[in-house]
């Protein structure tokens, strides 16, 4: 029995000492492996270090060739402002500057008018002069129209001063918008239609006839000279 247990005792010893071995051997694997993958792994990290600090030739060129290309390329061109030259004075003008229109109306007058000193121009513009004239006694107004009356005033009508025009101060008859008033109020002393009588067969234009039916007292003109008194007072305006 004794020599029993001593042998059982050694195939426990023996099987311990196995299993030991065993052990030791997985452990120095274990560590052998462990230390295999770390170095690995520091290999791999030295490795990618080393490809991001080293770039190929051919990308340091093509790097190098791209920023020359830059430096190379011409700058855009900077607009240069150049001082724009005066125009030049207009030459004088040789010859009529304005063509004026007369219309002489039985019953008023116009003056027109337009600018033909630029003979190249694209459209021509005909305009109505305004026409200084007295409207009452001591009043002066421009009116597009005058009025085709000429008025025989009595001395107390109108004081001196009162029929002043801008080209004249004692005009010899008095034409107009002043005439038509005053002779509303008293047509026996009124010149109207001399017009009509200008170009009538039957009378001499020239005979002082108008007004046809004033008395004695007041002064005729003929119609010549009424026509002729407004051209007068159209051409001084």
């Amino acid at each position: 029995m004794k020599g029993l247990f001593s042998g059982m005792n050694k195939l426990s010893d023996q099987n311990d000492e196995d299993d030991n071995n065993e052990i030791d051997a997985s452990t120095e694997n274990t560590e052998d492996s462990t230390d295999t993958s770390e170095k690995s792994a520091i290999d791999s990290e030295i490795s990618n270090d080393d490809a991001e600090e080293e770039t190929s030739p051919v990308e340091t060129e093509e790097a190098v060739e791209s920023v020359e290309d830059e430096d190379d390329s011409e700058p855009e061109p900077v607009a240069e402002y150049t001082a724009q030259e005066p125009a030049p004075a207009p030459e004088p003008i040789d010859g009529p500057r304005y063509s004026i229109g007369i219309d002489l109306g039985t019953t008023h007058c116009v003056l027109s008018y337009v600018d033909i000193s630029d003979p190249e121009a694209d459209e021509i513009v005909q305009q109505v002069l305004e026409i200084p004239q007295l409207t009452a006694p001591g009043v002066i107004e421009d009116k597009p129209q005058l009025p085709s009356f000429l008025y025989q005033a009595h001395e107390a009508e109108i004081n001196d001063g009162e029929a002043v025009l801008p080209w004249t101060a004692e005009p010899e008859f008095l034409v107009g918008e002043i005439a038509r008033n005053l002779g509303a109020g008293t047509p026996i002393r009124l010149v109207s239609s001399a017009k009509s009588w200008l170009c009538h067969a039957g009378v001499d234009c020239k005979a002082a006839i108008l007004p046809a039916e004033s008395p004695e007292e007041v002064e005729r003109v003929s119609p010549f000279t009424a026509s002729k008194a407004y051209l007068e007072h159209l051409c001084a305006a």
